[in-house]
C-alpha cells in the first residue's frame, strides 16, 4: 500500500512536471513565432537580433524601432494606438521608463528599452 502511495504521489509530481514544461515550451514557441512575426513585418534579419544579444548595442534603425514597438504590442506593453498600456505604466519597477515621448510608436518603445537597460529592469539575453 506504500509502495502504491508513493507511486501514485511520483506520478502526480511527474504529471504536474510535465504539464509545466508543456507550458513552458508553447510560451517558447509563441514568443519564437512573435519575434520571427516582428522582424518579418519590420524587415529586421534575425541574425542582426542575435549581434544584439552578442554586443549588448541595440542599433537605432527605423527597423529595429518598429520591432520593438511590434514585440511591445504582442507583450501588451504597448497598445494598438503607440501609448504605453495600462500594466506598463502600473507597474511600479516600470514607472522610472512611464512618460517617454516621441515621433510615432516606434521612437516610444525604443526609448522605451532603452530607459529598461539603462536601469537594469531587463538585460539582453546572453548568447551561449
Amino acid at each position: 500500500m506504500k509502495l502504491f502511495l508513493a507511486l501514485c504521489v511520483l506520478m502526480g509530481i511527474v504529471n504536474v512536471y510535465c504539464e509545466e514544461t508543456l507550458k513552458l515550451a508553447k510560451n517558447i514557441k509563441a514568443h519564437n513565432n512573435d519575434v520571427a512575426d516582428c522582424a518579418k513585418r519590420n524587415k529586421v534579419d534575425i541574425k542582426i537580433l542575435d549581434e544584439i544579444s552578442k554586443t549588448k548595442t541595440v542599433p537605432k534603425t527605423p527597423e529595429i524601432q518598429c520591432f520593438m514597438a511590434c514585440m511591445m504590442k504582442k507583450n501588451n506593453l504597448m497598445n494598438e494606438d503607440g501609448t504605453l498600456s495600462k500594466q506598463f505604466t502600473n507597474t511600479k519597477e516600470l514607472e522610472i521608463c512611464k512618460d517617454l515621448s516621441g515621433k510615432d510608436e516606434c521612437e516610444i518603445a525604443f526609448k522605451a528599452v532603452e530607459c529598461f537597460l539603462e536601469n537594469h529592469l531587463i538585460e539582453l539575453n546572453k548568447s551561449d
